[in-house]
Order: C-alpha cells, then structure tokens, then sequence
C-alpha cells in the first residue's frame, strides 16, 4: 500500500505537492483547537449549553468529524503559500514566507469550517449549534468565526515550523529510495486517522439520530410507579391584589376534589 501511494504521489507535478507531516501537523492543531473554540461559540449563541467535560467531549467529536477537510484545506493552503512566495528559497526572508503561510492556511481552514457546517448540523443536529437562521448565513457565521483564531493557531505552528521550511515541496522520490519501517507506516497510518476514524465516528453518530428520531423511547424506568390524577380545567375568577384588581376570565387545572376550596376562595375574593 505504501509503494503504491509513493508511486501516485511521485507522479504528480511538484506544484501540486506538499509534505504530509507538515499538513497534519496544520490540519489535527486547526481541527481541535478551532474546533473547541467553534463549539464553545456555538453554545453561547443559541445553542445547547454545554458543561466543561461535555463541552470538550463535543469538540473532539467535531474535530475528528473535521480532520479530513482540514487536512485538504491545509495542503491547499500550502500550495497557495508556496505560489505566492515561489519556489526559490533565496527570495524573501522566513518571517514573510511564515506570514503567507498562516494567511493561507487559516483562510482555507475558514472556508473548510463553513463547507463542514451543514455535515455538523446533520450529525450533531441544531441543539449544539447558533440559533438558527438561513444555512447560508450560518456557514458564513462559522467561516467568520473560524478565520482568527484559525490564523492563531496556524501563525503559531508556522513560526515552529520555520526551521523546515513547510511550504517546500516534498522529495518523494528519496522516499522511495529510503523505505525505513516508520517511513512505510507513516502513510497507511496517515490513511487510517484521515478517513477511518472521522468516518466509524460519522456512522456512530448518524446511527444514534436515527435511533433517537424512530421514537420516544423509555424516558422512565419499566419499575417506575404508575399515578393517576382527576384534573379538571374551570373558568375561575382570580384575585391579583387587595386593591380587588382580578382577571375575570381566568383559567386554571385543579384536581377535580378540590374544585369546591377553589370555589370558596374565588367567592372570598
């Protein structure tokens, strides 16, 4: 499998190359940490209030669900980096390739959060998320919410980086000419957390929504006591104050046994 994926890589043109390491570096740091920010935003505007261990638990599950999205919008965002700069080394000075780097990278990170909000809003459904509003409008909230601290953290890993310059091509073929053990691993292993994991984790939660929309289920215990209540609903004149204010039309449940106390004391005032 390894061979195979040196092999489609090798031919590609280097303009279309980035190195793998340097893009899942980019794409687990934007999936997790923006994504924890996202989900916390989505609690505060509108949607499901999230305690500080569920919070966190939600937005692992949004990352994860986001890895391969961001792992392409990453590779993207390296080339763009790459043509802006261009291919010789000598030109510019590292802080301006790092800078064109994060700018890249965190504005296709932006579009991948927005591209990924009608998935979200599938499997997570609308409780974790803002409240409402056309989709549109909600994918250019989520773009918009994502870019700065997308350009944060991607401004962070950028300047770590620097040393390796990662917006260079990668050379494939001295892969093919130096197949250490880690090596041949490290691309099915890359495989597996890119569309394995996201996708068990998407059937998951796809099969738990529809679990939960074929029914009610059962709210209570099967050994819960069963209790039975005689309610009648009256017109009922009721007294708001002593000054004798009163809403005359009123309306009210009363157990039906109890019909007669609320009588004497409509009567009573």
């Amino acid at each position: 499998m390894t061979d195979a994926l040196i092999r489609s890589m090798s031919r590609r043109p280097s303009r279309a190359l980035a190195r793998p390491g340097i893009v899942l570096a980019f794409a687990i740091a934007l999936s997790y940490l923006v994504g924890l920010w996202l989900t916390w935003m989505h609690a505060r505007s509108g949607g499901t209030p999230l305690a500080s261990g569920a919070l966190v638990s939600h937005a692992l599950r949004v990352g994860t669900i986001a890895l391969p999205a961001l792992f392409a919008a990453s590779w993207l965002g390296v080339l763009l980096a790459r043509r802006v700069v261009g291919t010789d080394e000598r030109a510019g000075t590292p802080a301006l390739r790092s800078a064109t780097l994060t700018i890249s990278v965190a504005a296709t990170a932006a579009v991948a959060f927005a591209l990924l909000e009608p998935l979200h809003a599938v499997l997570f459904g609308g409780g974790h998320h803002h409240g409402g509003g056309p989709l549109l409008m909600q994918m250019a909230r989520d773009g918009f919410l994502a870019f700065l601290p997308s350009l944060a953290v991607a401004g962070v890993l950028a300047a770590i980086l620097a040393s390796r310059a990662p917006w260079s091509a990668p050379d494939v073929r001295g892969w093919a000419s130096s197949p250490t053990r880690v090596r041949r691993l490290a691309l099915p292993g890359l495989v597996a957390v890119l569309v394995l994991a996201p996708t068990a984790l998407a059937a998951q939660l796809g099969s738990e929504r529809a679990v939960a929309a074929s029914g009610p289920g059962t709210p209570c215990p099967a050994t819960a006591p069963v209790k039975h209540f005689d309610v009648q609903s009256i017109d009922v004149k009721i007294t708001l104050n002593r000054f004798g204010d009163n809403d005359p039309i009123g309306k009210m449940y009363v157990l039906s046994d109890r019909v007669a106390a609320v009588r004497a004391e409509e009567a009573s005032g």
